[in-house]
């Protein structure tokens, strides 16, 4: 398969000054949010953007949290495959379907009421850098979860981006209007991204953050590796460990043929 697809390797977007990106889930990488201003910014939901969900998987941190009680760590996370995630249904009322031209601004919507961007303008100014130049490409790789309507509420897209010098693909700008969070669309969303994923791409990743770290509980569940790629990161997985209340094995950065899972304990 052609990981490439013919298109050359992707920047890293910019979001608003002080901003993460996807991962990403805010629902899974477009949760409602506590606002972090003095975040450095890592990737344009996160997280990543691609700002990388439900309650189970927007909420950014454990109930009665303060804003700024948990620390934020940018983190990158690797998916060796593209086979062989779990399936996830949709509840009542909702599908998901493909942007269309001339919905720009329903994805502008959706990203500012996630919290990512001030306003709706920032939102649809970041959409015309980022994407304006690759409309029908986001015809081929945005979602969007609609509600009974077919009103969007919900975003996704199945891009790619650069790691290490190969162009993979990467779920990014993962986004849930707050009215409509807590109603287990994130997984059902991230599911059919990888499917979309799949048709261009043979491997996957995501840009994520300690804050979001219910989401990162929902991208290890579907396969996501972390990985060792930015400094520090590893007391950010550490983190991600004891509120997760699980184990969790990291890849070095290169999540290259022969890359070994080491164990968090004892890294810096």
């Amino acid at each position: 398969m052609d990981e490439t697809n013919g298109q050359p390797a992707l920047r890293e977007a910019q979001a608003q000054p002080g901003r993460r990106e996807n991962d990403e889930p805010r629902e899974a990488h477009g949760q409602r949010t506590l606002r972090y201003e003095e975040q450095p910014t890592v990737d344009g939901n996160s997280v990543s953007q691609g700002r990388s969900a439900a309650p189970d998987t927007e909420s950014m941190g454990r109930p009665g949290d303060k804003p700024g009680s948990i620390p934020y760590v940018p983190m990158y996370m690797y998916r060796p495959h593209l086979r062989d995630w779990p399936d996830a249904a949709l509840p009542p009322g909702y599908a998901i379907r493909p942007f269309r031209a001339g919905e720009e601004a329903d994805w502008a919507r959706i990203e500012h009421a996630a919290g990512e961007f001030a306003t709706p303008e920032l939102a649809r100014n970041h959409f015309d850098k980022e994407f304006g130049g690759r409309v029908a490409e986001m015809e081929e790789r945005c979602l969007f979860v609609v509600d009974e309507r077919n009103v969007p509420v919900g975003t996704t897209t199945a891009w790619y981006g650069d790691w290490d010098g190969r162009t993979i693909g990467r779920i990014h700008w993962v986004a849930i209007v707050p009215e409509h969070q807590g109603k287990k669309l994130a997984k059902p969303l991230l599911a059919h991204a990888l499917r979309t994923l799949a048709r261009f791409h043979e491997r996957a990743y995501l840009s994520t953050q300690t804050t979001s770290w219910k989401a990162v509980g929902m991208y290890l569940d579907f396969g996501f590796e972390p990985a060792l790629r930015l400094p520090g990161c590893a007391s950010g997985w550490r983190l991600a460990e004891r509120l997760l209340g699980r184990r969790i094995v990291t890849q070095d950065g290169s999540n290259g043929p022969g890359s070994q899972g080491r164990d968090l304990r004892g890294e810096p």
